[in-house]
């Protein structure tokens, strides 16, 4: 309002019609002392605790979400990481009984089809005669086509 306007009985009607006590202003204001009461009064309107209140709930309800969102990917790469070294546990000793067969000295090559599932990664000594009539020449060949 204007300063010249200020003593105008205009003036004081309209100041009172705008004046809310301190209670409908802020129903908390009666917990704090008279020296709180205009800060209180001027920062703590029902409308901006209303706004404050759903920015609460809001912004609670997005840490929650924003945990398990950056937390599903650290538990999942965590539990790659775990799957990785016992895999790699597993190939180093894989390796290691192949590189044993391998450097044994060469065994007897068994007589039936069932005895050779215990030769892989075994080395084995035959003896025999190469029959060049029985060979067949492999050569390159292209990819299949389809429909013929």
């Amino acid at each position: 309002q204007d300063s010249h306007n200020l003593g105008s009985p205009r003036a004081e009607a309209g100041s009172r019609a705008g004046a809310r006590t301190a209670e409908e202003r802020s129903p908390h204001a009666a917990r704090y002392s008279a020296d709180d009461l205009p800060f209180l009064l001027c920062c703590h309107s029902t409308e901006e605790r209303k706004r404050s209140a759903g920015m609460a709930a809001v912004s609670s309800r997005s840490k929650v979400l924003g945990r398990v969102l950056m937390g599903a990917p650290i538990i999942g790469t965590f539990s790659l990481g775990i799957w990785q070294a016992r895999r790699y546990t597993e190939k180093v000793e894989q390796i290691a009984g192949r590189e044993a067969g391998l450097a044994a000295p060469p065994g007897p090559a068994p007589s039936s089809p069932e005895g050779w599932e215990a030769l892989h990664y075994r080395r084995v000594a035959v003896r025999g005669a190469f029959m060049h009539g029985s060979s067949i020449l492999i050569g390159p060949r292209s990819p299949p086509q389809r429909g013929a």
